[in-house]
């Protein structure tokens, strides 16, 4: 497992650690190790999996669509969403039904 050397901040502690403003690059495994002092000098480790995500900067814009429509019209709507990591899923409801 890579190192990964971060600065200190007053807000992490001997059991929390907080980092801020960090990259989408370091997703990856995270280890908390857990040493006892003398006489047995224990050691314990915890590794776990963390994906840092990148939200869209605005919520998902929809185009295209009109206020009324008449039986049989065809609907012609465009839903986008700014960038995101990873991609945002974007589904349709119509009357709380997923179409």
């Amino acid at each position: 497992m890579p190192q990964l050397s971060l600065p200190q901040t007053t807000q992490s502690n001997a059991s929390h650690v907080l980092l801020r403003n960090v990259p989408t690059s370091i997703s990856g495994k995270f280890a908390c190790e857990v040493s006892a002092d003398a006489p047995t000098f224990d050691t314990s480790i915890v590794a776990a999996d963390m994906e840092v995500v990148e939200l869209p900067a605005q919520r998902p814009i929809i185009t295209g669509i009109h206020s009324r429509y008449r039986l049989g019209d065809i609907i012609n709507g465009n839903c986008s969403s700014d960038y995101s990591k990873p991609a945002a899923n974007l589904t349709w409801w119509i009357n709380d039904i997923q179409v």
